[in-house]
This record gives structure tokens, C-alpha cells and sequence, in this order.
């Protein structure tokens, strides 16, 4: 297995028994108005939503509101910890600047069917900026309802005080290049000194952009002066999973990869994916997949943020009806599995799920819900040692007497 280590990964992961973090702060709509939201560093959507303290990078935020009505939106930036609670710091603490100022940046859209304005917004900007590293969240909120948030968004700013070198192997604790893949990884901190590194450093470990599916607080399995070694945990031991499946609707008049057919039903346009089947105990086939990421774009117009329409995407999979719920996860469920439940029809004995997205391109898996926190693809996607994911290790420092968490470095490992 070829490994390659990255300077990028976006935030979210499928995992040995995914455990959503209770209560934490994630990128999530907290209103049925809030479509399709994206966390871009310098516009582009392979890169993290990771910017450097006092950098040049700049994270922009953007989201669709489908009421056109009271377009004036304000927002605020909480810091957060590492493990993505509000951090008890003032204002003034975290950022240089005045917070609860106005999203200025805002269009209406244009030739759809469904009516919605865009939003985007920059940051750092003239306003505000970040004063220290760490986790942030955005959230925003009409004038008149502070108190009710629209969204969050999160993003990062790091340090870069520490270099991480690691690898992925098949050959894990658990078995032996069959269905699991773990984690080895080292931090060097040479310019660093911890008087206690187990309770000083927090070391988080995502696989494939689920900011919520997390392995947090891992412990080193061995402590040398200036580096920290990390092996043969079974912290670090995750489902190898299956390659995303994927579908493409880019545009109204023909369906393109994954899509059986699209119509116009009123109110809006329909999408009818083709039959997923059950790949679980079958032999593994390769597919140069995005690892969850979708990407919105409409081949209908020339300015996707404002003209590609939503459609009304149809899911179908192929199952058995299971003792566990099902599930759809991707980039665009925002970790929120609960929202995206699929429902078993009983007269063409297939699992169903409908839903509203932006034209684009999207990846997703089918999970199964072992309970209300841990999910799982071996019921469905199945798991198989050499999937390609990515694993993006982040190392938090809390020195004594500080009040909040520092992201002193973070790196991303990659499977082919």
C-alpha cells in the first residue's frame, strides 16, 4: 500500500464503531432554510478549512437561504476546544476586531425553479480577524433573532508549532489485511517542552472529512524528549470501508453518472438515482471517489452559485429489511446521519430516501445505526483493508494555567 503524506483534508470520517461526540459544535444547518453550505480556504475545495495565524490564507464561507424574504443576516465567531465546546474566553480574548457584524455579501438567484439567496462570507476580513490559534465557529442569524442561530460553521487556525510524520497499514492489531486499516503516526517537538505531555496535549484523529466521527484524546504510546510516538493503539484501529459511491446532476436536461432520470414534477425537478445494491461480502472494486466531498456546480448557466437549481434527489438501495436503521452519509449530511434516515418500502422491498440538493456532485455511503451514537458500514458498504481514505491526525496543546486550546499542528496521511 503506497502511502502519501498531505498538507490538506477537509473534516469528517468513517470509523471502527462511528461515535458522534455528544453536544459538540459542528458545520451543520440549524434551519430547514440553510441549504448546501461550504467551508473553503482560498476558494478551492480540496483544501481544509485550516488557515495559519497571522497568515495569508482566507477562509470563505458560503450557504444558501431558500426564503428570498429579510435577506440581512448578521453573524458571530465563537473559539472553541479541541474537542469543539465553546472555550470560555471573551471576545476580546480571541479576536481583534468588533463580532455580530452584517454578512454584506448576498445575491438572489437567478432562472430556478427553487428560489433561494446566496451568501459568502471572508474571513479574515476588515472587521475581524483571529487573535490566537485554535478552533472557531461561525454562526449566523437574522437581526431581529439573535438568539435563534441559522448555521454553524467550523474552521481551524493552527500554529505549526510541531512536525508529524506517520503511515496507514492493512496489517492492524485487529486482523491481517482484511477489514481494518490503523494508524502509526510521531510528533516532534523540538521546540517545544511539556511538563506533562498526557495532560498537556490532546491529539485528535479524523477519517475521511467527518468532523463529528473523531478519535479524540488518544494517548502516546511512548514519550521521548522532544517526541511523542503513537503505535499499536487500538484507538487507532478503523473500518477500511468502501469507496464512495457517487452521483452527478449538473444539469436539468439529462442525468449524468449515477442518475436514471430527471423530470420536472412541480414545484421543482426530480432526480431518481439508480439502484444501489448491497456491496458488503463481494469483491472489492475501485473507484477514484472524492472521499464525501460534493461539489456544486450547474453546467445550465455560467455562475453556479446563483444558478444551479435544487432537485428533489431520490435514493434507492437494494436490502433486505434490517434490524438496523440505515442511513445515507456525506459531505452534504453534515454529520447529522439522524436527518438523512432511509425508510423501507414495503411494496417494492427497497430502502428510500428523499431529499433537496443543489446541482453538483456528490459522494455518499450507506451506514447502519448499531445505536443513537455508533454507525457502521459492514452491513452494507462492507469493509476492505486497501479502500483508499484519509486520516488527518490534529495536536492540540493546553500548557498549564492557560485558558484555551492551541492547534500547534495537524497532517494529513492518505491511503492509494
Amino acid at each position: 500500500m503506497n502511502i502519501k503524506i498531505l498538507f490538506l483534508t477537509v473534516f469528517c470520517c468513517t470509523s471502527f464503531g462511528l461515535a458522534i461526540a455528544q453536544h459538540s459544535i459542528h458545520t451543520q444547518p440549524l434551519s430547514d432554510e440553510i441549504k448546501s453550505i461550504q467551508i473553503l480556504v482560498n476558494d478551492d475545495p480540496f483544501l481544509p478549512p485550516i488557515i495559519k495565524l497571522q497568515g495569508d490564507d482566507r477562509i470563505t464561507l458560503k450557504f444558501d437561504k431558500l426564503s428570498i424574504e429579510e435577506p440581512r443576516l448578521r453573524y458571530r465567531i465563537f473559539h472553541c476546544t479541541a474537542n469543539w465546546q465553546k472555550s470560555d474566553l471573551r471576545d476580546i480574548d480571541f479576536l481583534n476586531g468588533f463580532n455580530n457584524q452584517l454578512i454584506e455579501d448576498y445575491r438572489f438567484s437567478e432562472n430556478t425553479t427553487v428560489s433561494y439567496i446566496h451568501y459568502d462570507l471572508n474571513f479574515p476580513n476588515r472587521q475581524v480577524s483571529p487573535k490566537i490559534s485554535g478552533n472557531y465557529a461561525i454562526e449566523a442569524y437574522y437581526e431581529n433573532a439573535p438568539e435563534d442561530p441559522l448555521l454553524q460553521a467550523c474552521f481551524s487556525v493552527t500554529e505549526n508549532q510541531v512536525r508529524i510524520q506517520g503511515r496507514v497499514s492493512g496489517n492492524t492489531d485487529f486482523d491481517f489485511n482484511k477489514a481494518h486499516q490503523q494508524i502509526s503516526f510521531e510528533i516532534s517537538h523540538p521546540r517545544l517542552s511539556f511538563h506533562d505531555a498526557k495532560r498537556e496535549i490532546m491529539v485528535t484523529v479524523l477519517q475521511n472529512n467527518c468532523l463529528n466521527f473523531a478519535r479524540k484524546n488518544v494517548q502516546p504510546t511512548y514519550i521521548y524528549p522532544n517526541r511523542l510516538v503513537f503505535e499499536h493503539n487500538p484507538d487507532l484501529i478503523f473500518e477500511a470501508g468502501n469507496e464512495y459511491r457517487r452521483f452527478e446532476i449538473p444539469s436539468r436536461r439529462y442525468g449524468g453518472m449515477g442518475v436514471e432520470w430527471i423530470r420536472y414534477t412541480h414545484p421543482h425537478y426530480v432526480a431518481m438515482l439508480n439502484t444501489d445494491e448491497v456491496r458488503a461480502n463481494k469483491t472489492r472494486q475501485y473507484d477514484q471517489d472524492q472521499n464525501g466531498r460534493f461539489f456544486l456546480r450547474t453546467t445550465d448557466g455560467d455562475d453556479s452559485d446563483v444558478e444551479a437549481d435544487y432537485f428533489e434527489v431520490l435514493f434507492n438501495l437494494n436490502s433486505q429489511e434490517s434490524i438496523y436503521p440505515l442511513h445515507v452519509i456525506g459531505d452534504f449530511t453534515y454529520n447529522n446521519p439522524k436527518n438523512f434516515v432511509l425508510h423501507f418500502d414495503e411494496a417494492t422491498q427497497k430502502y428510500q430516501l428523499s431529499t433537496l440538493l443543489k446541482q453538483g456532485f456528490y459522494n455518499y455511503l450507506y451506514v447502519s445505526a448499531q445505536d443513537d451514537e455508533n454507525y457502521s458500514m459492514s452491513q452494507i458498504e462492507g469493509n476492505y483493508y486497501d479502500t483508499s481514505n484519509e486520516y488527518l491526525i490534529m495536536v492540540y496543546h493546553r500548557p498549564p494555567a492557560s485558558r484555551f486550546d492551541k492547534l500547534i499542528g495537524w497532517q494529513l496521511l492518505k491511503t492509494e
